[in-house]
C-alpha cells in the first residue's frame, strides 16, 4: 500500500512540475513544448511505475493541458473540435506508449531473468564439472543454488544426511516426504502433480524409483515458472552425480577384478611353485632316509644338494607370493616416489648378488648422471624377479647382462640373458594366464606378474623382446626421468 501512494505522490508531483513550468514559460515553449513535456512524464511512469498509476499520470496530464494551455482556459470546457481530438489523441498516445513501455520492461526483465539464469547454469556446470568426490559435488550444489536464490536449499536421500548450508538446516520437511519422492521418483509441491500445498518443492535426481538424493527448496515467487528453472537445475545436478557414481562403480568393479586376478595368480603360484619343489623335497629326503647305505657319497651329495635347491627355490617362491599379495594392496598414492639414480639402485642389487658367485655384466651407456623418479625399492624388487627368471635359464658359463640407456624419450633398465627365450604364446597381456599353464619355468609367470603389477603403480611399460644371438631381453622403460644437468628431462 506505501508503495502505491509513494507511486501516485511521485506521479501527481511531476505532472505538477511540468504544468507549472509550462504555465510560466508559456510564451517560450508554446503549446507543442508544453505537451512533450507532459508526454515524457507519461513514458516516466509507464516505465517505472505501475502501469494504473501511468494511465493515471495521462488523464491527469490531459486535464492539466485542457485547463491551463487549451482555450478557454482555466475551465474543463473544450471550445472547439481541433481540440477535443488534441486531447484525446494525446491521450491515447500516452496510453498506448504506457503498453508499449510496459511490454518493453517486461521482456526487459525476462530477458536479464533469462540471461541470468543462463550464467548461473554454466557456472554450476563448470563447478560440477571439476568436482571428482559426490559428497563434494552434493555440497557444492546446495551452496551455488542456496546463493542464486537466495533462501535455504537441501538435498537429502535415505542413506546420506541432509546437505544444506551451514545455517539454512532447520528448513527441511519431514523425511517422510523426501523419501516419498526418492522410492517413488516423482516430485511434490506446487506445480506439481503430487501435494500442490506443500510449502516446499522436493524433486528427485532420477525419474523413477532409486536411491539418489532429492532437492528440496522453499516455494517462492511465480511458483510454476522457478519450478521448470529448478528442474533444470536438478536435472545439471544429477547427470553430474551419476557420472560420479557411474565411475566409483566401475573403479570397484575394477579393484574387484583384480583382486580376482591377484587371488588367481596367488593360486596359480601355490598350486604349481610349490608343489613341483615339496614333490622333489620328499621324494630326495625319502631316498636318503631309506636307501641311505645303498647310496654312494656323491649320490648322497647330489640328493642333498636337490634339497638344498628345490628348498632355495621355495624360499624365493614364498617371497613372491607374500610379494604380489602386497601389492594387490599398494596404490600409486601410497609409493615413496622420489629422484633416485638408476646405477645406485642396480649397484645395491648387483652387490647382493654377487655374494652368492652370481654371474652378472653391468653395461651403463649413459653420457651424463640420470635420475628416475620411482620408489627405489619396488624397482629393486623388480629388477630382483627378472635376474631370478634369467639367472633360472641362463647357461653357467655367460654372465646375465644389466644396461641402463635411452630408448626413445623414456629410459630403460634392461636385463638380457642367452636362455632358450619365451615360449610360444606367451603374452605380456596375459602373464597370470601362462602363469596357469606353465609347467617347467619355475616362478616366471609370478615373478613378472610382480614386475608388471610394480611398473603399471610408476605408470611405465615392460618390454620383452628376443635378443639377437639367442635369449631375451627385458626391460622396464620409465618415462619420469632427467639428466642431473638438466638436459633430455622428462
Amino acid at each position: 500500500m506505501r508503495h502505491i501512494i509513494f507511486q501516485l505522490t511521485l506521479s501527481i508531483a511531476l505532472v505538477a512540475l511540468v504544468t507549472t513550468l509550462g504555465y510560466y514559460f508559456d510564451r517560450s515553449l508554446g503549446m507543442t513544448g508544453i505537451v512533450m513535456m507532459h508526454l515524457a512524464v507519461s513514458v516516466f511512469s509507464a516505465y517505472y511505475l505501475r502501469f494504473r498509476v501511468a494511465v493515471l499520470t495521462s488523464l491527469v496530464s490531459v486535464a492539466a493541458i485542457n485547463y491551463f494551455q487549451t482555450a478557454p482556459r482555466y475551465t474543463f470546457q473544450v471550445s472547439d473540435f481541433d481540440s477535443w481530438v488534441a486531447l484525446t489523441t494525446f491521450l491515447l498516445v500516452s496510453i498506448v506508449i504506457a503498453s508499449l513501455v510496459r511490454k518493453l520492461r517486461n521482456q526487459t526483465a525476462q530477458a536479464n531473468l533469462a540471461s541470468g539464469r543462463a550464467a548461473f547454469s554454466k557456472q554450476l556446470a563448470e563447478h560440477l564439472a571439476a568436482e571428482e568426490d559426490v559428497l563434494n559435488l552434493l555440497q557444492t550444489s546446495v551452496d551455488l543454488i542456496a546463493e542464486h536464490f537466495d533462501q535455504p536449499v537441501a538435498i537429502a536421500s535415505i542413506s546420506v544426511p541432509i546437505l544444506c548450508r551451514s545455517d539454512d538446516c532447520e528448513f527441511a520437511p519431514e523425511s517422510d516426504a523426501t523419501r516419498w519422492v526418492i522410492e517413488h521418483g516423482r516430485a511434490i509441491g506446487p506445480g506439481t502433480t503430487n501435494w500442490q500445498a506443500s510449502t516446499f518443492w522436493i524433486i528427485p535426481f532420477e525419474k523413477m524409483p532409486s536411491d539418489s538424493p532429492a532437492l528440496i527448496l522453499e516455494v517462492g515467487a511465480n511458483a510454476n515458472e522457478a519450478l521448470e528453472y529448478l528442474r533444470g537445475l536438478v536435472d545439471q545436478v544429477s547427470i553430474a552425480y551419476l557420472r560420479l557414481k557411474s565411475r566409483e562403480q566401475v573403479r570397484l568393479a575394477e579393484l574387484h577384478v583384480h583382486d580376482q586376478t591377484v587371488r588367481n595368480a596367488l593360486l596359480s603360484s601355490l598350486s604349481h611353485d610349490m608343489r613341483t619343489p615339496l614333490t622333489a623335497i620328499l621324494g630326495a629326503a625319502t631316498t636318503l632316509v631309506t636307501q641311505k647305505p645303498e647310496l654312494s657319497e656323491s649320490e648322497q651329495e647330489r640328493l642333498l644338494n636337490a634339497i638344498s635347491a628345490e628348498a632355495g627355490y621355495m624360499r624365493q617362491a614364498t617371497e613372491n607370493i607374500l610379494a604380489m599379495a602386497r601389492l594387490s594392496h599398494v596404490s600409486e598414492s601410497s609409493l615413496a616416489l622420489d629422484w633416485q639414480s638408476p646405477e645406485e639402485i642396480v649397484g645395491t642389487l648387483l652387490a647382493r648378488y654377487r655374494q652368492r658367485e652370481s654371474a652378472i655384466e653391468f653395461r651403463p651407456q649413459m653420457h651424463a648422471e640420470v635420475l628416475i623418479f620411482a620408489d627405489a625399492v619396488m624397482i629393486s624388487q623388480a629388477l630382483a624377479n627378472l635376474l631370478d627368471n634369467a639367472f633360472s635359464v641362463q647357461p653357467d658359463y655367460i654372465p646375465v647382462e644389466i644396461g641402463i640407456a635411452q630408448a626413445n624419450t623414456d629410459l630403460a633398465i634392461s636385463i638380457s640373458d642367452r636362455g632358450p627365450g619365451f615360449p610360444a604364446g606367451w603374452s605380456l597381456e596375459n602373464i597370470e594366464k601362462f602363469a596357469r599353464n606353465a609347467s617347467s619355468s619355475k616362478g616366471l609367470g609370478l615373478g613378472l606378474a610382480i614386475v608388471k603389477t610394480i611398473v603399471d603403480l610408476h605408470q611405465a611399460t615392460l618390454k620383452v623382446q628376443p635378443r639377437p644371438g639367442g635369449g631375451s631381453t627385458v626391460s622396464i622403460l620409465l618415462s619420469k626421468w632427467k639428466a642431473v644437468d638438466g638436459l633430455s628431462a622428462k
